[in-house]
């Protein structure tokens, strides 16, 4: 049976459609107008933080000494980022639960719909590794003084985050075809959460392993299991051009190539629109099978009796997200494997928490960590960013037309974060401030000043961008954007201030007093400009929504 063509003119207004969803960002701008002009898309968020970490990676090339050993970790560090970037907008670049009801009433055929996904791939790669290869491709030109290195390394580095985008594509629609439909929603957000600690783990570990590497290689140490793995298969086309030739490097170049046309195949093979199909019923399955709890736990209720009726009506909501909505599933597990690799990055190399109310003698003598206080910052961040988007956006015109008070709407996720995800944390820290301390009276005062201080940060979150939960769209970059920029604002908010205390400590009662006393000056300021200046941008956002 003969394949159908591809339709030119439908691949054209399909990839014109999902660019300009991706480019779009009337609901995200910074720095935008009434009018939302002027506005940065998400993406270029992710390609300015990317183009930064491709400096780094350039200096190894640099200090590598060899040029398939600098590529090398160069490459690896550049799959683990697009890792991350497919792992977090993964459904909505290659399938999506709204792509078989909005095209099926259209004559798409497959293979147009494959092309319409491979280019959108193809182009969203490109980006992310030009940013990233661009600079370490210039670096190797230079260094081994070699101009065409320079196009070869960025189509190595091209096809190499092209492959790694390929096989996450190719896994995650394989378990389609493996489990039962009605569960593979659920399998999906475990298999996700899962490998979340071998990315995550992969981002923090890699550049100690470069390092290791680095300096194994000075010692004359044997590389030739590096041709083995895929960083080595890609990182042969570049080494091809300089030093000698072997025959490990000639059969590693060649299985970069194979291993791309295989993805491809695989690919034009698996990515049809049958499985937009299949993983719309998957979705459908789910929500067909939902069944609402007539009852709530003993904790539930006592939460319950004190909230007020918007927190009630948003936490609910909350949980019922978190059960059926994968993605917002995963942005906050997410939280959970960040959560235990940085208290392992703080305190693997024999550093501690060091006690702010002992002198400054003995604080100047301990090696103190800021890593953990760092994991208190940014679950609160990532919990109000992650619930701030859906791909049921649309429904969020019930918020505007709800008598309940705007400002409590938009306050109740910020509170969800505090009650349900810091305060838990917080008890943890409290019992490793208690081994540090050697003191529960010094641990459960210097909890009292973090939780003001997380108080103030959910509500400094709450003036800068208020948003309803679950009313804005999902957009390419937008997660992985706010991974990045989540590094920053709780830096400057909680942890450079732990940091100058784990320095000068609170210099006694008098010092304690006022920090408090301060922070709760800050925590009801926030709390009145809240009231006075939300409800008019929300108003404003109202204008521009319609």
């Amino acid at each position: 049976m003969a394949k159908e063509p591809i339709d030119k003119r439908q691949l054209k207004t399909l990839l014109k459609a999902s660019l300009r969803t991706d480019w779009r960002s009337a609901s995200t701008r910074l720095g935008s107008d009434q009018r939302g002009r002027f506005g940065i898309p998400p993406i270029m968020i992710v390609l300015i933080m990317y183009l930064i970490m491709s400096i780094m990676l350039a200096s190894v090339v640099d200090r590598a000494g060899d040029l398939f050993l600098g590529l090398f970790f160069v490459l690896a560090m550049q799959m683990v980022f697009v890792a991350v970037t497919i792992l977090l907008e993964f459904s909505h670049l290659i399938l999506s639960p709204e792509d078989f009801p909005i095209l099926s009433p259209h004559p798409v055929n497959s293979r147009t719909f494959f092309a319409t996904k491979l280019l959108h791939l193809v182009i969203y790669v490109t980006l992310i590794v030009a940013a990233l290869g661009l600079v370490p491709s210039v670096v190797c030109a230079i260094v081994y003084k070699n101009i065409l290195l320079f196009p070869l390394t960025f189509i190595a580095t091209w096809a190499c985050g092209l492959a790694t985008a390929l096989c996450f594509a190719l896994f995650y629609t394989a378990m389609l075809r493996i489990a039962n439909r009605e569960r593979m929603h659920r399998y999906l957000g475990y298999l996700q959460f899962l490998m979340t600690f071998v990315i995550y783990g992969g981002y923090m570990f890699l550049p100690e392993l470069g390092g290791k590497i680095l300096t194994l290689s000075k010692s004359g140490f044997d590389f030739t299991y590096l041709y083995l793995l895929p960083p080595g298969w890609f990182a042969a086309w570049p080494a091809l051009l300089s030093g000698p030739i072997s025959a490990s490097l000639i059969w590693s170049a060649i299985a970069g190539a194979v291993s791309l046309i295989a993805l491809y195949l695989l690919g034009n093979s698996r990515l049809t629109f049958q499985y937009a199909q299949t993983l719309s019923e998957t979705v459908e399955q789910q929500e067909s099978k939902a069944e609402i709890r007539q009852s709530s736990g003993i904790l539930s209720r006592f939460l319950h009796s004190f909230a007020c009726p918007e927190d009630r009506v948003v936490w609910q909501l909350m949980r019922k997200q978190f059960k059926y909505d994968n993605r917002y599933k995963m942005s906050l597990l997410v939280a959970i494997p960040l959560t235990l690799l940085y208290i392992y990055m703080g305190l693997k190399d024999g550093e501690a928490l060091a006690d702010p109310f002992a002198p400054i003698e003995t604080l100047a003598s301990i090696r103190s960590t800021s890593m953990v206080y760092l994991v208190l910052a940014l679950i609160p961040y990532m919990v109000v960013i992650g619930t701030a988007y859906s791909t049921s956006y649309q429904a969020a015109w019930i918020y505007y037309a709800s008598p309940a008070d705007r400002t409590r709407l938009v306050v109740a996720s910020h509170r969800f974060a505090i009650i349900f995800f810091c305060i838990p944390y917080l008890f943890f820290m409290g019992s490793l401030m208690v081994y540090f301390f050697g003191s529960l009276l010094h641990a459960f005062l210097h909890s009292i000043v973090l939780f003001l201080l997380l108080m103030a940060l959910v509500g400094a979150l709450a003036l800068i961008a208020p948003r309803f939960p679950f009313s804005l769209p999902v957009k390419s970059g937008q997660r992985a954007g706010a991974m990045m920029l989540s590094f920053i604002i709780p830096m400057v908010v909680v942890v450079v201030p732990m940091v100058i205390l784990s320095r000068v400590g609170y210099g006694g009662a008098i010092g304690y007093g006022s920090v408090v006393f301060v922070l709760l000056l800050i925590v009801v300021a926030i709390s009145a400009l809240q009231k006075r200046i939300i409800p008019h941008r929300l108003a404003r956002q109202e204008c521009l929504d319609g």
